[in-house]
């Protein structure tokens, strides 16, 4: 499949069980490409756009988790972020919205309308 996005191609986007399932919110789009165009580093999320079937098998998410929708997704911390910086770019970035949690290796958002933050590192 060809690019997404100008950083992302849908393969970095879709459903990691082989689907080939992939939603995408706009704004969840436009937080990862500020994200990637901030920090200059390229990244994949570890998890971005989940089937029903396979984010049940995913131990502690829920059935109305925003990765069934494609509203979170998950950043990993790579060589040229830490992970404060990231977690305080995203809060910056959804001042007033949306969700950000900080995780030891990544940092994960989410662009629904119910506004949280957790720091869990």
């Amino acid at each position: 499949m060809g690019n997404y996005s100008k950083n992302f191609d849908v393969s970095e986007i879709e459903c990691r069980c082989g689907c080939s399932q992939y939603r995408i919110e706009y704004r969840a789009m436009m937080i990862l490409e500020k994200v990637r165009e901030n920090f200059g580093v390229p990244f994949a999320p570890n998890c971005g756009c989940r089937c029903e079937a396979h984010n049940a098998t995913i131990p502690g998410s829920s059935p109305t988790s925003g990765h069934i929708i494609g509203s979170a997704f998950d950043i990993p911390i790579k060589k040229g972020m830490s992970c404060d910086d990231l977690y305080n770019f995203l809060d910056n970035e959804m001042k007033g919205w949306g969700g950000v949690i900080l995780h030891e290796t990544f940092c994960h958002f989410d662009t629904k309308d119910r506004y949280y933050r957790k720091r869990l590192k």
